[in-house]
């Protein structure tokens, strides 16, 4: 006998569901469903302009661009290292700016000195 429904452990999703329930329905002239009216809808407004939906229509068609991301080190180990000689003075001060902030901080040592009776007392330096 085939299974019914949802596989035991699967995630329901009833938002989703109801919006793929309400897209199949045909629309009120019943020519066509509501999934392509919205999808005419959708196009007419990207071909008015409508950035947003040229986007949308853009990432259904064609996925959504990858964002390409660099990891940028300055290890002495590595064997490929940075060109900065394209950067102004300007941009090459904020770049060391930035990297000088960045650096771990010290840790902070707490040093406790015993006084009579046993009490002890914090100082603290960096």
């Amino acid at each position: 006998m085939a299974q019914r429904g949802r596989p035991v452990g699967s995630v329901q999703r009833p938002w989703t569901d109801a919006l793929r329930i309400a897209a199949k329905e045909k629309t009120k002239d019943g020519k066509t469903t509501k999934l392509r009216r919205l999808a005419e809808v959708v196009f007419k407004a990207a071909l008015e302009g409508d950035s947003a939906a040229a986007r949308e229509i853009g990432d259904r068609l064609e996925g959504k661009p990858t964002q390409r991301t660099e990891t940028l080190s300055l290890d002495s180990q590595d064997d490929q290292k940075p060109d900065f000689s394209q950067l102004t003075k300007e941009q090459r001060e904020q770049l060391y700016g930035l990297l000088e902030a960045a650096k771990p901080k010290p840790a902070q040592v707490v040093r406790f000195k015993t006084v009579s009776g046993g009490q002890g007392t914090s100082s603290s330096s960096t």
